[in-house]
């Protein structure tokens, strides 16, 4: 019986060292764990686009309303959230316009509109002495046939009714029927209903074309499930001026857009650079539109 012993302890061990070696294996990717995200690199927060803080205008009375023309909203619908965001890039760069403050001197012309008074902290060193009203923007309303009824249908009957006549709606298919029965400015594109860039891209291309025509100051751009509340839009705009280069919008990315611009040369050449996303509504004034014009047509 004695030789029989051996082997049972020599297989007791085998089996204790099998299982120290596993909780050993085990403890060690716990602490591999634990260590990974440590070694990672922290994301720089500060190289990061922020968005812009909404700064609430003082509130105004309901006969200050009362006075605005056909091109100002109505007083309950400025609750409504505008998708324009103002978060802004310029000259290639995002700008962050945090800093930017809201200027009390600064009111609505009852008359005309326009906004008046104050100092603007747009663009370095500028302040803005001209009046901008309502007629002197363009905007441009993406939308397509299948969304007449639901989507323009709605739209014509709030904030676009009041600036009907600076609002151009630009679709893919004709509609009499939505022409008589909202006096809208309905341009239809002849471009593809589809929703790809090709077709994206034609009706862009139609609305810049009829912004450059048009002579105004600034091309805004919104789609067709954007809200606009037109006097924060009015007061936006007026803290720039039209002949400088700015392009105002909200990124959907936190970084630049990287792609290759074609050259005589060499063929391309890789750039970087910020894209104000559509979804979101953007703004670009007459003076950077004109610089666009050899590769927007």
């Amino acid at each position: 019986m004695k030789p029989l012993c051996r082997p049972v302890r020599m297989h007791i061990a085998s089996v204790g060292f099998s299982k120290f070696c596993f909780l050993l294996s085990l403890v060690f990717c716990g602490l591999l764990l634990l260590l990974i995200p440590a070694l990672q690199p922290s994301a720089r927060q500060a190289d990061l686009p922020q968005p812009r803080p909404q700064v609430r205008p003082a509130q105004l009375s309901s006969s200050h309303y009362n006075r605005l023309p056909a091109g100002s909203i109505h007083e309950r619908e400025t609750d409504s959230i505008t998708k324009l965001k103002r978060s802004s890039i310029r000259q290639g760069a995002f700008r962050d316009t945090r800093k930017d403050k809201y200027d009390p001197k600064r009111r609505t012309d009852p008359k005309t509109g326009a906004l008046t008074g104050g100092e603007s902290d747009g663009l370095a060193g500028f302040k803005t002495r001209d009046l901008l009203e309502l007629k002197d923007i363009f905007i441009a309303v993406k939308t397509t046939k299948k969304y007449h009824k639901s989507r323009v249908g709605l739209l014509t009957q709030t904030w676009v009714s009041q600036a009907q006549e600076q609002t151009f709606i630009f679709t893919d298919g004709e509609d009499k029927d939505l022409q008589r029965r909202t006096g809208a400015n309905i341009i239809n594109t002849n471009c593809s209903a589809a929703h790809t860039r090709q077709a994206l891209c034609c009706k862009m291309s139609v609305e810049y074309d009829k912004f450059i025509e048009s002579q105004k100051k600034w091309f805004c751009h919104v789609d067709d499930d954007n809200y606009v509340i037109l006097p924060s839009l009015l007061r936006l705009l007026s803290s720039y001026h039209h002949s400088q280069d700015v392009y105002l919008g909200r990124p959907s990315l936190d970084h630049p857009i990287e792609a290759a611009e074609r050259v005589k040369s060499d063929g391309s050449v890789s750039v970087k650079f910020w894209f104000a996303t559509g979804g979101a509504g953007f703004c670009i004034s007459r003076g950077l539109a004109l610089k666009m014009s050899p590769w927007a047509r």
